[in-house]
C-alpha cells in the first residue's frame, strides 16, 4: 500500500510539473533517485530502491503511468545513483539529478542522513523532494513547501508509543527508571529528544541517563558498563542498523541484563 500510494503521489507531481513546463506531452518523465549500495546504510537503502525499481518496470510494461493533462501514458526513465552511504557523495548527486540530467522528479535515499543533505538542495532549486523515510523534525518548516514525506511518521510523534508503553504496562511491572542512548543524526537525535520530553511530561518514568554518541560509534562496551552502574529498569538504544547489531552484540559479550531493552533495528542482522 505504501508503495501504491508513493507512486500516486509521484503521478500526480508529474502531471503538475510537466503539464507547467511545456505544452506538448514530454517523451518521458524522469525521476531522479539515490540509493547506497554499500556502507552502513545500504541495509535500508537497498530494499526500498528494489521496490522502486520493481515498480518503474510494472508502470513501464504498461506504457508508463497514465498523466491526465495529455490523457496519454507516457513512460518513466528512471536515473539513479550510488551515494555509498556518503553525505557528501549524496549531496554531489542531488545537485547533479537536478542541474545536470533535469529530473522531473526527485526520491530522496533512505533514512534521514542521507535526506538530510538533499533538502536544502531541493529547497534551493525549488525541485519537490519526495522523502521516502527521512523523519527528522528539521525537515519540515511551515516555509519549505517542496518536501513530503511519503511512509514513516515524523520522529517527534512515533516515540510517544513507546514512552506510553512504558508509563502504562512497564509502570505495572515496575518499570521506572529508564536510560536513553542515542546515534547524534536528525533520526535519532529528534526520536531521543522526543522521548526524554514525553518521559517528563508524563512523570511516571525518570529518565537517570541521556547520552548521545557519533552515528560511527561500532562499540557500546565501555557505555553499556556506564548505563548498568546507574541501574536502570529500562534501555533505549536508538540507532541505524550498524548501531544496534553493534550495541547487542556488546550488550550480550558484557553480561550485563536489563529489565526491557528496545533498539530500532532489532531483527536486521542476518548473520
Amino acid at each position: 500500500m505504501k508503495l501504491k500510494a508513493l507512486a500516486a503521489g509521484m503521478l500526480f507531481a508529474a502531471a503538475a510539473s510537466t503539464a507547467q513546463a511545456q505544452q506538448t506531452a514530454p517523451s518521458e518523465i524522469k525521476i531522479g533517485a539515490l540509493y547506497a549500495s554499500s556502507g552502513p546504510y545500504a541495509s535500508i537503502s537497498m530494499p526500498v530502491f528494489d521496490a522502486f525499481k520493481l515498480w518503474v518496470d510494472d508502470i513501464n510494461a504498461q506504457g508508463g503511468p497514465v498523466v491526465q493533462p495529455y490523457g496519454k501514458r507516457i513512460p518513466i526513465k528512471l536515473i539513479a545513483y550510488d551515494d555509498q552511504s556518503s553525505t557528501a557523495t549524496a549531496a554531489t548527486l542531488y545537485n547533479q539529478l537536478i542541474t545536470q540530467d533535469h529530473v522531473d522528479l526527485l526520491v530522496a535515499d533512505s533514512g534521514s542522513v542521507l535526506t538530510s543533505v538533499g533538502v536544502p538542495i531541493a529547497r534551493e532549486h525549488k525541485q519537490f523532494l519526495f522523502d521516502v523515510s527521512g523523519t527528522g523534525a528539521a525537515f519540515f518548516t511551515n516555509d519549505n513547501p517542496y518536501i513530503a514525506l511519503m511512509a514513516d511518521p515524523v520522529s517527534t510523534i512515533w516515540p510517544h508509543y513507546i514512552s506510553d508503553f512504558l508509563a502504562d504496562e512497564g509502570a505495572k511491572q515496575g518499570i521506572k527508571t529508564v536510560a536513553i542512548l542515542y546515534s547524534t543524526n536528525d533520526f535519532t537525535g529528534t526520536q531521543a529528544a522526543a522521548l526524554k520530553g514525553f518521559f517528563e511530561r508524563d512523570g511516571k518514568v525518570k529518565v537517570v541517563y541521556y547520552q548521545g554518541v557519533p552515528t560511527s560509534t561500532s562499540n557500546y562496551t565501555v557505555l553499556i558498563n556506564n548505563i548498568a552502574a546507574l541501574n536502570p529498569d529500562a534501555v533505549l538504544e536508538l540507532g541505524y542498523v550498524g548501531n544496534d547489531i553493534a550495541f547487542l552484540r556488546n550488550l550480550q559479550d558484557s553480561g550485563n541484563q536489563f529489565r526491557f531493552v528496545f533498539t530500532i533495528y532489532a531483527g536486521t542482522e542476518k548473520d
